[in-house]
């Protein structure tokens, strides 16, 4: 089992997939928002992927809507860290 998780971001995002048995699969982030890059997730998707890990950062918001196709096209789930979200 997989987890797609941005790049930069804090580690418990990959330990709490790591903790779950799965496998943290780190992606680039957007260099302005320093949010997943949607490209880069689907890139990264393999049949083993179950769960994409959105974490919006510095008060930044991912790009849901692209992620929400990427995710519903793959059949897997979004799973949204917002504690960096602060007046996103």
């Amino acid at each position: 089992t997989e987890v797609i998780v941005p790049a930069f971001t804090f580690i418990s995002s990959s330990l709490a997939a790591q903790r779950l048995g799965a496998v943290a699969v780190p992606v680039d982030v957007d260099l302005d928002t320093y949010c997943i890059q949607p490209e880069a997730v689907a890139a990264a998707i393999t049949d083993r992927t179950r769960v994409i890990m959105s974490v919006h950062m510095a008060g930044q918001m991912s790009d849901m809507d692209a992620l929400d196709k990427i995710a519903a096209d793959a059949g897997v789930s979004i799973l949204q860290d917002a504690a960096h979200a602060h007046g996103a």
